[in-house]
């Protein structure tokens, strides 16, 4: 919470039974909006399996009251996609609804389910030819282990420039991540010989997925595309480590509009969509 802009709100439920955390909802106020996430690509309200549908409401209820007390006029909650827990999502969708929310946008998520199969299954004809084309070439791909950040980020912004796109977060704060929690924020990398080709900076959300967070390639390795190579590596990761949801993000442009080609390459990797819901409500 430290690497988002202060102040950070958390609203939390104590289940009484267990005196553990059984709702939470963490929130930031600019300019009148409310937001939750501030500074991720989701947050939302998060609850344990044994709170009741009456216990969300009243939840919920309570987060409106203290948006209102700290200034905001505008509550916006982005909500994980509901392949991470379809029933969750159903159940959030009709308390918001009751409570005067609307779904402000919907945009698909694109993930792999991860099952004992190789990805290279799973992969159209066009992608196992990229791959091998990359093995053929000498490729290898792995887990950056313990990567130097300075170097991390020189290759997102440079070609993540080239492409149009900008960082997600700010130098210092992915300096500050890739320091302090390197196991839930895991980097890996495609090399030739000693040239980093791919590159992603990715989030253990929970312990059962992986969030592919800034993915970028070098513009000069394109006609080999080495992020095939670099997803069927994360595929075995997952394998290896019991993760079973690799989240490949939504398939947007550097102006957050659907880029079909983006979206057709994961579909050619074997992903399947989710959809990822924004709700929004005027507390005026």
């Amino acid at each position: 919470m430290a690497l988002q802009p202060q102040p950070i709100y958390q609203l939390t439920w104590v289940d009484k039974t267990t005196n553990k955390i059984a709702i939470r909802c963490a929130f930031g106020v600019q300019n009148g909006l409310a937001l939750s996430p501030v500074a991720a690509p989701f947050g939302s309200v998060e609850w344990a399996a044994q709170v009741t549908p009456a216990e969300l409401s009243r939840f919920v209820n309570e987060l409106i009251e203290q948006v209102r007390q700290v200034g905001g006029t505008r509550l916006q909650l982005i909500h994980p996609p509901a392949c991470y827990a379809p029933k969750q999502t159903e159940q959030l969708f009709d308390v918001l609804n009751q409570h005067g929310f609307s779904l402000s946008r919907q945009v698909s998520t694109f993930y792999l389910p991860v099952n004992g199969q190789p990805l290279l299954h799973r992969m159209r004809a066009s992608e196992r030819q990229r791959f091998r084309k990359c093995v053929r070439a000498g490729f290898r791909a792995s887990r950056w282990e313990k990567p130097d950040p300075d170097t991390v980020i020189q290759f997102l912004v440079e070609h993540r420039r080239i492409k149009g796109y900008s960082l997600s977060v700010s130098e210092n704060q992915l300096v500050c991540l890739l320091n302090r929690f390197p196991e839930n924020f895991p980097v890996f990398g495609v090399w030739s010989e000693q040239i980093l080709v791919a590159l992603c900076v990715c989030v253990r959300v929970r312990t059962d997925s992986l969030y592919t967070f800034m993915p970028v390639s070098h513009a000069d390795y394109a006609p080999f595309s080495p992020m095939v190579m670099l997803l069927e590596n994360l595929y075995q990761y997952c394998q290896q480590t019991h993760i079973s949801l690799l989240d490949l993000g939504p398939s947007l442009d550097s102006t957050r509009r659907f880029k079909p080609s983006l979206a057709q390459f994961k579909r050619n990797m074997g992903a399947i969509t989710s959809p990822k819901l924004t709700f929004r409500i005027s507390l005026r």
